[in-house]
């Protein structure tokens, strides 16, 4: 967020990037739903929630992505 507002005061936009696919890609796609001066094209994994290169922003709290324990106890550090 403070560079975006750096960007934003330079008049710039933003492109966050994450080559992650499946859960992890979310806090990536949670900035992105947040940023005022988002970039038009963003890296997104292609999924079965990609729908024409968008995605539904999730309306409730988490990331409205349901992980499982083996994904949790798997996930290997960036």
């Amino acid at each position: 967020m403070r560079i975006a507002r750096w960007a934003a005061a330079a008049g710039l936009d933003v492109t966050p990037h994450s080559p992650k696919g499946g859960w992890k890609q979310h806090a990536m796609l949670s900035l992105a739903a947040v940023l005022p001066n988002l970039g038009p094209y963003q890296e997104c994994v292609a999924g079965p929630d990609i729908v024409d290169g968008y995605r539904k922003t999730p309306r409730g709290a988490g990331f409205d992505w349901p992980i499982t324990d083996r994904e949790l106890r798997d996930a290997k550090p960036a």
